[in-house]
């Protein structure tokens, strides 16, 4: 082979690879970023409270837009801000009928409470 058909043969191959290579770190990179997490709102009253479930899950009826009755349950977790009137509260410390302020995060496991209020 004489070497302007070695040279075009080496040039190709480094473009190949060069390519094969720029593809698979961009599908690295695709795969391994995470989506942001939206957190959502909702103003609603208690119906329910289980501290007997761990962790403890709170239920929410919410008026939809449309004027529909929701209901939401949330997993309250360790991490999760609770205010009553302002003041740093316990899940315990809700009551069924209170009006309730649910920020909230989906998951592959339900709904995440961020934080629940009691304005």
């Amino acid at each position: 082979m004489n070497s302007v058909k070695r040279q075009r043969w080496i040039t190709l191959i480094t473009g190949v690879a060069a390519l094969m290579l720029s593809v698979t770190m961009f599908e690295a990179s695709a795969w391994s970023s995470k989506p942001k997490a939206t957190a959502f709102t909702l103003k609603g009253e208690v119906v329910a409270v289980n501290t007997a479930d761990h962790p403890p899950i709170v239920m929410l009826r919410v008026i939809t837009p449309k004027g529909e009755e929701m209901l939401v349950g949330a997993i309250v977790q360790e991490s999760t801000q609770i205010l009553k009137k302002g003041k740093k509260a316990r899940v315990e410390d809700l009551a069924v009928g209170e009006p309730l302020v649910l920020t909230y995060q989906k998951s592959e496991i339900g709904a995440l409470a961020k934080s629940l209020v009691v304005p």
